[in-house]
């Protein structure tokens, strides 16, 4: 009897502790049911968002402050510690590098302490809050070029720039009276519309082009002058985080009418000029390279030699001088294939292969050749493009090298555009940007 009751103690603690696992269980399912949530908060704060579809986690957690300026596949903390062999010369280390999946962050990116929401366009464009951008170096460091000033709260951007001290609306309008573009207007009646600034700094030359219904995009990497592409962005200038490394940029060719490099400090003689070659990718028939730099004037031995090379070089990829001026030289690329065709055998760079596609960019490697026009751009020689704004419904001349006809683009324009947010769709007739 004895033996048989000590037997029942323990059958009796099991049951009740399977009993209570599965009361926990349940109210643990009943509890996750209710609320919608899949995911497990990894922080004490955390973004809750509605929604019926079970399969979306209804709380996204977010990463400790200390992570409020992590860029993921511009992490230098991530190159450093999975040590990737990547050539610095090349700028391979201001390149995209992503982290394997167990690596990433699975949460939301904190804004910086004492935040603000940002100041509204158009006044962004001059002033942004300082708490917003914790760096505030580059206004020391640029003071007497007149980046931007530190002045309370605010920090103010007066216009200047390293090669344009008195304004980029001077400078900009110093270019088109160099190309003797109607009125110093450096739209040039709606035929010069893309632009694509190098080194842009914190994009005060890309900001002013706005104003002349010119838009730019304006590149610069994330090295020792931190946060210079999140004051562009801060401002309301379109930019993004880059380098003229070893990838194409990430647009088609033929995409800008002008490039702009104005004490860019990239090496353009690099690699058999490759980033001129991808530079010239990226022009249109007949676009700009205005290029303001101590090459184009001084009078040194160092400066006068990569003067030379580099005259020669764009001079075998067809480039010609449209405006030289004090510290300025604009260069335009050839309407047509003619000059490619006249050069002699072997000149080099040479000529892209036909079976390159020069539109293929995602993770494609750069290529020192010259990418020539197809039949269709050839013929037209640049001129039948519509301007801007009558460009945006206007069949691109592109559309014959995608075997999609004149027909198709008007059919799709008359189409209602969808814009859907949430459960809700809106049709929003043409023309869109009535």
């Amino acid at each position: 009897m004895g033996r048989g009751k000590a037997d029942g103690k323990p059958r009796k603690r099991l049951f009740t502790t399977v009993l209570l696992l599965a009361i926990v269980g349940a109210l643990f399912f009943l509890y996750s049911r209710k609320s919608g949530s899949s995911s497990i908060e990894y922080g004490s704060k955390s973004l809750k968002f509605g929604g019926d579809d079970s399969a979306i986690p209804k709380t996204i957690p977010v990463c400790d402050d200390r992570l409020s300026e992590l860029i993921p596949c511009l992490d230098r903390n991530f190159i450093y510690q999975t040590r990737l062999k990547l050539d610095l010369t090349l700028m391979e280390h201001y390149e995209r590098h992503c982290p394997m999946p167990e690596r990433r962050y699975n949460c939301l990116i904190p804004p910086p302490p004492g935040y603000k929401i940002p100041i509204k366009w158009p006044k962004s464009i001059d002033q942004v809050w300082r708490a917003n951008i914790p760096h505030t170096h580059l206004a020391t460091e640029k003071s007497d070029q007149r980046w931007m000033v530190v002045k309370g709260e605010k920090i103010v951007f007066p216009g200047g720039g390293t090669h344009f001290h008195y304004g980029a609306d001077k400078y900009i309008a110093s270019i088109a009276n160099m190309l003797n573009f109607p009125n110093n207007v450096i739209n040039n009646e709606g035929r010069l519309r893309n632009v694509f600034d190098v080194g842009c700094g914190v994009a005060s030359f890309g900001g002013y082009l706005l104003s002349s219904d010119v838009i730019a995009m304006s590149l610069a990497p994330n090295d020792v002058h931190e946060n210079q592409i999140q004051f562009a962005l801060e401002r309301g200038i379109p930019a993004y985080l880059g380098v003229l490394g070893t990838l194409r940029l990430p647009y088609p060719s033929r995409s800008f009418e002008l490039a702009h490099c104005s004490r860019c400090r990239i090496d353009w003689l690099q690699r058999n000029g490759i980033l001129l070659l991808e530079l010239d990718r990226i022009l249109r028939p007949g676009g700009y390279f205005a290029y303001s730099s101590p090459e184009a004037y001084a009078q040194d031995e160092e400066d006068r030699r990569i003067w030379k090379e580099m005259s020669a070089l764009v001079g075998r990829m067809c480039w010609k001088i449209a405006s030289k001026r004090n510290q300025t030289v604009i260069w335009v690329k050839p309407l047509t294939n003619d000059c490619y065709l006249k050069r002699e055998p072997d000149t080099h760079p040479p000529l892209c292969s036909p079976s390159d596609d020069p539109d293929a960019v995602w993770g494609v490697k750069m290529k020192a050749c010259i990418t020539r026009y197809s039949d269709q751009m050839h013929r037209a020689k640049g001129a039948d493009l519509a301007p801007w704004p009558a460009r945006l419904t206007t069949p691109p001349p592109r559309l014959a090298d995608f075997n999609y006809s004149t027909e198709m683009f008007e059919k799709n324009m008359k189409q209602p555009l969808c814009i859907c947010k949430g459960n809700a769709a809106y049709n929003i007739p043409p023309p869109y940007f009535a």
